[in-house]
């Protein structure tokens, strides 16, 4: 006679089986983790890479689901297109996810956004388009200083008080604070979802993580005047606590008590063998199931020896008086002067991060004091102020494509990727805010593509 299962004793086989599937899948991709943490380190996203077994769970057994193939294959060949690393980490997420849902059941609907926050790239993604949110908290955050009785002045991202300054970098507005908050609250979910044997939809899950987003926001300003009021600087235990406090009390709390009666209450109870209505046929799932993992395999041999082109940025003769240009390698023009020292960088719409040049001045030692947004006479650009070795350093620079030059990152991106308009990053650095000003306006009143966009029209 056959025993019949438990509820228990099915649950653990399940979960044997997808952390067997999962480990068998990350081994075969040795390629993307040793690049990972070779670049990376343990950084926030590299934790909750490790992590995401946690978080992940089969929460409809026995439904085998085939979702996932096609965004693993598309990651998969993207990544045989361009060679971004990023694409690479994605298909081994997916067709993880592929295999478990093919064989064992369908995963938790929060899976796909747990992916994401494994990304490396999402802590630049966060620098660059968190600008404009710094800007605006610190101006916010010196108001309320101000009303409270404490007078300070607000610079772009700096706030002055009495000749202190506070800077609100991506440190201040609590990158791991951010990953690590949305990680949190995913994982509470999938805790009250498990327990209730609960499971919630997305009009759910949307409007919690633009809920989470918000109380991120919140508790970042919250911080940043707590941490101006006491004075705790970058680097001492107060600093951090302040950073833990807000985000247990002003995001983990909350989400915790209102997504255990949103799971309670509003949660479909998920039956223990549903119906399997799987919609590709049992031999098209077997062939998926192996070409799949081999891709994966294949992909990360070439991870090791992938090498992307490397066109050469060329000027008019004409403008490059009073300038040495040097080409150098990952479509890079240097152009140096006693005053000025200018790259000109090959942008690529579809890359998130490409040449930013915050990311590359911090991988080059310098320290970002300051950030602002200024305007060079009609014209809006970035600019920082910088720190190497105790000399300091300005920047400005913008997206330029010759005829039209912005700061938006969504105006040249759309540009570039839908009217095939093909955009360069254009970055000045100079020792002082006269010659920056001087170089940054010559540069903005060029059309500095203008040959090459004629030899492509030819």
């Amino acid at each position: 006679m056959i025993r019949k299962l438990s509820q228990l004793e099915f649950d653990s086989i399940r979960t044997f089986q997808l952390q067997l599937l999962l480990g068998a899948s990350f081994l075969a991709s040795y390629g993307i983790i040793f690049n990972y943490f070779q670049h990376y380190g343990f950084s926030s996203s590299a934790v909750i890479f490790l992590l995401i077994p946690l978080a992940v769970y089969i929460a409809k057994p026995e439904t085998r689901s085939y979702r996932y193939a096609i965004p693993a294959i598309l990651t998969l060949a993207m990544f045989a297109i361009t060679g971004v690393e990023t694409l690479l980490i994605l298909a081994l997420g997916f067709t993880c996810f592929f295999l478990v849902e093919s064989r064992l059941g369908k995963l938790n609907l929060t899976a796909p956004f747990l992916l994401l926050l494994t990304l490396p790239r999402m802590g630049y993604l966060f620098d660059i388009f968190s600008f404009p949110i710094r800007l605006q908290l610190t101006s916010f955050a010196g108001f309320l200083l101000q009303i409270t009785g404490l007078p300070n002045t607000v610079r772009g991202n700096l706030i002055d008080i009495q000749g202190e300054i506070f800077t609100v970098d991506t440190a201040c507005m609590g990158l791991h604070m951010t990953i690590i908050g949305f990680f949190s609250v995913f994982l509470i979910l999938t805790h009250f979802e498990k327990k209730y044997k609960h499971q919630v939809n997305l009009k759910v899950i949307l409007p919690m993580i633009f809920g989470v987003t918000l109380a991120i926001i919140l508790a970042n300003l919250v911080r940043i005047i707590w941490i101006i009021q006491v004075r705790a600087y970058a680097g001492t235990i107060e600093h951090e606590l302040i950073g833990l406090i807000t985000l247990i009390f002003m995001v983990i709390i909350p989400a915790y008590l209102l997504l255990q009666k949103k799971v309670k209450n509003t949660g479909k109870s998920v039956p223990m063998f549903p119906k399997n209505s799987p919609w590709l046929r049992r031999e098209i799932r077997i062939i998926l199931n192996i070409i799949l993992p081999l891709s994966l395999l294949t992909a990360n041999i070439k991870l090791t020896h992938f090498s992307g082109g490397n066109t050469e940025i060329h000027l008019p003769k004409i403008q490059l008086l009073g300038y040495e240009a040097v080409q150098l390698p990952n479509q890079i023009l240097q152009l140096s002067s006693t005053r000025a020292l200018i790259y000109i960088k090959n942008q690529e719409a579809y890359r998130i991060t490409n040449h930013n040049p915050l990311i590359c001045w911090e991988a080059s030692g310098y320290e970002i004091i300051y950030e602002n947004v200024i305007s060079v006479g009609k014209q809006k650009v970035f600019f920082a102020e910088m720190s190497l070795d105790g000399k300091k350093y300005y920047g400005t620079w913008w997206y330029d494509n010759g005829t039209h030059k912005t700061i938006s990152q969504t105006d040249w991106r759309w540009r570039s990727l839908f009217q095939h308009q093909d955009f360069k990053i254009i970055n000045v650095t100079c020792r002082n805010q006269k010659d920056l000003k001087r170089e940054t306006k010559k540069l903005l009143h060029l059309d500095l593509f203008e040959t090459s966009r004629q030899l492509t029209q030819n």
